[in-house]
């Protein structure tokens, strides 16, 4: 067993009822950050399909009275989510189609991602699963059984990714299945976790989860979800030291956002901010076209440009890769950089 022995596992409150005190209406949020209905036009339709959800610990990173915050225009839902803009889908990446059991999808070779939990930490707005059905797709655990049935027959299989919704969300306790399956398939050398808990909620990345990813033979990568460098701070650098020491490969992927962090300095401070965290910065997304998300787009020769002023500013293993999701494509497209 690797000892852990950071502060990040003493504090006196759980993650769970930190995500529990998370505020949940545009109101307390507003009032949170000292902003009023009259600065920020806010969206009406799209809030009732797709609830807002802000821990405390986010918003407290939020500067008070600046409508125009970066790490407030990922979480605000804006009046701009309600029009309806062609192209900007309910089910961007087809990923329904592409799912051979309800709770997990097979999209890419050598590759399964399961869908453990419809719950997330925070409610990014311009998630591209907000309209996924998660209460059909979820795994329960009899899917367990289903997911290891699934990988013996298609042993050319080497990773299992946890998604979600947050596969964090779960309980460690619920995720000991897992181990099993890992087992029971010995073809499997990797396992992945895609989570924005270590970035919301820290306290996440506690005692318990350590233990269970040391319980296991395969190799561990931890893949979260940070775009500005404003959302890191001490508790995520000291879950990411305490990841590092069991021997878990941290990756960071962002969304090029506009208004957040379309622009170099914001992109370089945050390589620099992960990489301080021992975080590689691997993959900076275009915005996948899901409705309500159209204000965030940036378009792609702008995209390219900004990684070539990015490229020319930092080292080449602090650069992010620019990709972009595709239907009916067998990986992400990759962008180079223009100069």
């Amino acid at each position: 067993m690797i000892p852990h022995s950071s502060s990040i596992i003493k504090h006196s409150e759980s993650w769970q009822h930190r995500w529990s005190q998370a505020l949940n209406s545009v109101s307390q949020l507003l009032q949170y950050v000292a902003l009023t209905t009259e600065q920020v036009p806010l969206a009406t339709s799209a809030l009732a399909q797709f609830p807002l959800r802000v821990p405390k610990a986010f918003a407290d990173k939020i500067e008070k009275g600046n409508p125009k915050d970066p790490l407030l225009l990922q979480v605000l839902p804006r009046a701009e989510e309600d029009r309806v803009i062609s192209g900007y889908t309910r089910d961007p990446l087809l990923e329904q189609q592409k799912s051979p059991h309800k709770s997990f999808i097979y999209k890419y070779k050598g590759r399964i991602l399961l869908m453990l939990s419809g719950s997330c930490a925070i409610h990014c707005r311009y998630c591209f699963r907000r309209y996924y059905p998660y209460q059909e797709q979820k795994m329960l655990s009899h899917d367990w059984c289903a997911a290891s049935a699934f990988l013996k027959k298609n042993v050319e299989i080497q990773e299992v990714i946890l998604s979600g919704g947050d596969p964090l969300a779960y309980k460690t306790a619920a995720l000991a299945p897992l181990v099993d399956l890992l087992q029971e398939n010995p073809q499997i050398k990797r396992l992945r976790i895609h989570t924005r808990f270590p970035v919301v909620i820290p306290q996440r990345v506690d005692e318990q989860l350590l233990s269970w990813l040391d319980s296991m033979s395969v190799q561990k990568i931890l893949v979260i979800h940070a775009n500005h460098a404003n959302e890191l701070d001490h508790d995520f650098k000291q879950a990411m030291l305490e990841l590092a020491h069991a021997q878990v490969v941290l990756l960071n992927q962002s969304v090029l956002l506009q208004g957040v962090n379309n622009d170099v300095s914001s992109l370089c401070a945050l390589s620099e901010a992960l990489f301080d965290c021992k975080v590689l910065p691997y993959y900076l997304h275009l915005l996948d076209p899901v409705q309500g998300s159209h204000h965030f787009a940036v378009k792609l020769e702008v995209a390219q440009r900004l990684l070539g002023k990015l490229s020319v500013t930092l080292p080449g293993y602090m650069v992010p890769k620019l990709v972009k999701e595709e239907t009916n494509i067998g990986s992400k497209v990759l962008y180079a950089p223009v100069f």
